[in-house]
């Protein structure tokens, strides 16, 4: 019988070293799209020979990971978070802890999936090379992250999560929420969005040493950031501001140097208030890019496209993650 693709979880936990995976995962839930991965360098070996034929396949190299999407459960949130920024702050007393993610060194993870209801895999020692929550209008949250792993269990043995969240609705939704920004300023004001997007980078450098074909290393490199707003506006003053740095409308002459602004956004459980979570993101300090409106034939409002490139405040973090919930610790 076909294995149904539908039955299928996601699972993840935090490893204390590297090395030793953690098993049970700690959260478990489904996937709105990817799953684990194993890749393979394979080619043929380029040989002259008494024919045209090649006899010899090389495998170099293989890569385990995972790249995943699925909705932005509250519970599980913040491992993804410290998964990706490395620090958690944690204050606050139960059930209303805060936690704010900053950067540091990023922990190792285990990461697990089951498919058709009886294949299960797992990579471990893993690390998040990017971590990106997006929103559409009023649709639930999603968090897409991209993993780099160093080992691997094809056949990993049947797991159940610490926490399973399979088919929970505790997770982020736009309703109820603030957005907030400013394209010339560190002061944002409220703003009409239809949709937006956060995302943090850790380049990876992950090699592959002599004595095997598993890769030895994954080293964590430049931290980057960007975001992005799509706004309808009033006005164009504000696109007007980012482009001259003229604080009044009908600045003449583009800046010859950036102009930066901020945004602000907070997100809010779908179950609010029965399990009163709430993720507050900030870019204090954001170089705005948007594209001169066309006229259409439609009609519609105009909107902007806001893209945005987060850089390092005095904080040291271009985004800056707030996430309340009733979690004490991860």
């Amino acid at each position: 019988m076909p294995l149904n693709s539908k039955l299928g979880l996601f699972g993840l936990a935090k490893q204390t070293v590297k090395g030793t995976q953690v098993t049970p995962p700690l959260y478990s839930h489904g996937l709105s799209s990817g799953g684990l991965a194993h890749d393979r360098s394979l080619a043929p070996q380029a040989l002259s020979s008494g024919a045209r034929t090649t006899g010899q396949t090389i495998l170099s190299s293989q890569s385990p990971g995972a790249t995943v999407q699925s909705p932005a459960y509250v519970a599980a949130l913040g491992l993804y978070l410290l998964a990706a920024m490395g620090v958690d702050t944690v204050t606050g007393t139960t059930p209303a802890y805060t936690h704010t993610f900053s950067h540091g060194a990023l922990p190792w993870m285990s990461l697990y999936q089951s498919l058709g209801g009886s294949e299960y895999m797992s990579v471990y020692d893993a690390k998040c090379s990017e971590l990106k929550l997006s929103w559409s209008v009023d649709e639930p949250v999603l968090i897409d992250t991209t993993w780099v792993a160093l080992s691997e269990k094809p056949a990993q043995a049947t797991f159940t999560a610490t926490t399973p969240l399979d088919q929970s609705a505790a997770f982020l939704s736009p309703i109820g929420g603030t957005f907030q920004l400013d394209a010339s300023t560190g002061t944002p004001v409220t703003a009409t969005v239809l949709s937006g997007d956060m995302t943090v980078t850790n380049t990876m450098d992950v090699e592959t040493a002599s004595g095997s074909t598993m890769p030895a290393f994954a080293q964590e490199g430049d931290i980057t950031a960007a975001c992005s707003l799509v706004v309808v506006p009033d006005d164009l003053g504000m696109w007007q501001r980012a482009i001259t740095g003229v604080a009044a409308r009908g600045g003449t002459t583009p800046a010859e140097s950036p102009i930066y602004g901020s945004f602000a956004v907070t997100l809010k459980e779908n179950l609010q208030p029965t399990n009163y979570a709430i993720l507050a993101t900030t870019g204090a300090k954001v170089m705005w890019d948007c594209a001169y409106p066309s006229p259409s034939t439609a009609g519609a409002a105009v909107q902007l496209s806001w893209a945005g490139i987060p850089v390092a405040s005095a904080g040291g973090t271009p985004l800056a993650f707030a996430l309340t919930n009733t979690v004490a610790t991860y």
